[in-house]
């Protein structure tokens, strides 16, 4: 074979060798490189209905139209890693885009996030009632006092209904309910939304918080329609009754103890204000009921008004609610009837609820133990001046300070130092400037109290 042919064969076969070489497949990782997810198995899932796109770092799964109670899949992954943790109700449920990632974190002791993978879920169909499942449903299983629960198909992987319609089945009143509807409780971003998808009910069902939007949603028979994301029309086929929900009262002490006229009204705002759910006694300083005023409950069960008669003695009232369906649920809040304006860095309260629900005696106060304390004005700088009942020459000095609860604005609070003796004290709040000079007290709290 002379030398131009053997060149010839070598170059076509380097050349074939680097084309089967080309043709390989591609491994998924090789050691020292990027750990990456190679399957996940979901329960009840197909694995033809889970694909993964390594480019990207997408997950995408076609869910089925009802998912099994339990979603925990199982995550096969190369590489030295480990899988954080994933809340997995999360995300089947919510829509939050971190509830939806699957990392990929470094070993100890970095644990640096080596990657990040992201589900993305697509449904089988629209969003449907399941008919079915409703049929074998009693109402106790699908409303009770503050959410309704309806199963449906395609949940998961859809968006949420727009809005929902009651209708009162005795008295023909519809109620809507959409996005832009008002949390009636002012939880202020720590409620649940109107919608979700049940977290501790099995899967494929859809929860309505209506206590918190819907204040015409009292106790009664409903139909209930929805309407969805592409403003299809979903009729539930059969209808809903509604329990009394737990009393709840908002406003009472909101921002202090309230003061009334005797002779005037007090309005108290909550859920669940019917006459037939409330027990409420007023009791005095001695722990006597005295007459209960005349209240006017309103329709929805938001709001009530205590009309004081012009008779009403003025002082200090413990105000005791019993709720008498959820037996557990008891308020004790503080009523101050008076004519006299409120004073300047007057104290109106100390601690938060009253208990027991009682004002007889002193105020019982711990050492070394943050209260709560509501007065009249704002100053940087305030201390509680307390002056000993036995002897009313030695006075001691408790500091005064905001404290944060979480992102709330700072609360007033007082902080007992543990070298003041035990006993009875009449305590009064001092302001001082930045020498520490006194520059106004006010009057003497109403209730004396008692260091422990």
């Amino acid at each position: 074979m002379s030398p131009m042919k053997r060149i010839t064969r070598f170059v076509a076969w380097a050349t074939l060798l680097v084309v089967c070489v080309s043709c390989k497949p591609k491994e998924l990782d090789s050691a020292g490189s990027t750990p990456r997810i190679i399957s996940v198995e979901f329960p009840g899932i197909p694995p033809k209905d889970v694909t993964i796109d390594h480019e990207r770092h997408i997950i995408k799964v076609k869910l089925p139209p009802l998912l099994p109670n339990s979603m925990h899949p199982k995550v096969n992954f190369t590489g030295e890693a480990y899988l954080k943790e994933v809340q997995w109700y999360k995300a089947f449920n919510m829509e939050c885009l971190e509830c939806r990632q699957l990392q990929l974190v470094d070993k100890w002791p970095s644990g640096n996030v080596l990657v990040t993978y992201t589900l993305e879920f697509t449904p089988s169909g629209p969003l449907e009632i399941d008919a079915a499942a409703l049929s074998g449903y009693t109402d106790r299983d699908l409303a009770v006092a503050m959410v309704l629960s309806v199963p449906f198909k395609n949940l998961h992987a859809n968006p949420l209904p727009t809005r929902v319609k009651f209708t009162n089945l005795k008295t023909g009143e519809t109620i809507i309910g959409d996005s832009t509807s008002f949390d009636i409780l002012n939880t202020q971003g720590m409620a649940l939304p109107l919608f979700q998808r049940g977290w501790n009910e099995p899967a494929n069902r859809l929860i309505i918080n209506f206590f918190n939007y819907m204040k015409e949603v009292v106790p009664g028979t409903y139909n209930v329609e929805f309407v969805t994301a592409s403003r299809s029309v979903l009729k539930v086929p059969q209808s809903f009754t509604i329990k009394n929900g737990p009393v709840i009262v908002m406003n009472w002490e909101s921002k202090d103890v309230p003061r009334v006229h005797p002779g005037e009204n007090f309005v108290f705002t909550g859920r669940s204000l019917f006459a037939e759910n409330l027990d409420i006694e007023i009791l005095d300083k001695d722990d006597k009921a005295v007459m209960l005023p005349e209240i006017e409950y309103g329709n929805y069960g938001v709001e009530a008004i205590m009309k004081l008669p012009a008779s009403f003695a003025p002082g200090h009232y413990a105000v005791h609610f019993r709720d008498k369906v959820f037996r557990n649920t008891i308020y004790c809040y503080l009523l101050h009837v008076t004519t006299e304006k409120v004073m300047p860095f007057e104290i109106s309260k100390i601690l938060g609820f009253l208990n027991p629900c009682s004002l007889k005696g002193p105020q019982a106060l711990t050492k070394d133990n943050y209260a709560l304390i509501t007065f009249n004005g704002k100053a940087p700088t305030t201390r509680l001046k307390m002056v000993s009942v036995q002897d009313s020459t030695k006075i001691q000095f408790a500091k005064s300070e905001l404290l944060k609860f979480g992102d709330e604005e700072g609360k007033p609070t007082i902080n007992i130092p543990k070298d003041v003796p035990n006993g009875l004290y009449r305590v009064s709040l001092q302001v001082l400037d930045e020498t520490g000079k006194v520059t106004q007290e006010g009057p003497p709290y109403w209730r004396l109290v008692e260091v422990k």
